[in-house]
């Protein structure tokens, strides 16, 4: 968290975290200890991830009201990958050959092909429609072995164009 935060050669190695901070709180270890083993739980077979925006979209502080344990597979639904896509929606790459839009989502093992479409913004709505139903399908399937906050986030969660 704090090397993701400040530390230089990580930044300029991938700048994803360039503007996000720790609170104060945590800048001390002993506060960040104690929060973290008031607050970690695990999920059999799963490692588990420190996020600070899957609750509140957005999100750039590591912080005692916005930071959740999440499974890792969990979390990887909601990652993106904004250096890979350049300006396409999430879900929508482009064939220059073919002048055409595909629509792919990741379901935790593979890539799923979703379809060709003469536009970007009909194969983005056919990748929103498909991430949303995973993530409920997946927030069903640990339900019980997470927090009731992240369970109603995941289920509640909306794709935007500009994630």
């Amino acid at each position: 968290m704090i090397k993701r935060c400040y530390n230089q050669k990580c930044l300029l190695k991938d700048n994803t975290y360039r503007g996000y901070s720790v609170c104060d709180e945590w800048l001390n270890f002993q506060n960040f200890g104690e929060w973290y083993d008031e607050n970690y739980y695990e999920v059999p077979n799963e490692v588990m991830d420190l996020d600070k925006d899957i609750l509140y979209k957005g999100n750039k502080i590591y912080s005692p009201d916005n930071c959740v344990f999440v499974p890792h597979s969990v979390n990887s639904l909601i990652i993106k990958c904004d250096k890979y896509r350049g300006n396409l929606p999430i879900g929508v790459l482009f064939h220059k050959r073919d002048k055409i839009y595909q629509a792919s989502c990741s379901n935790m093992k593979k890539e799923i092909f979703l379809g060709y479409y003469d536009n970007k913004i009909d194969a983005f709505n056919v990748y929103k429609k498909y991430k949303e139903e995973l993530i409920k399908k997946i927030a069903d399937k640990y339900k019980c072995m997470i927090l009731n906050n992240l369970y109603t986030m995941l289920y509640n969660y909306s794709v935007e164009i500009t994630n």
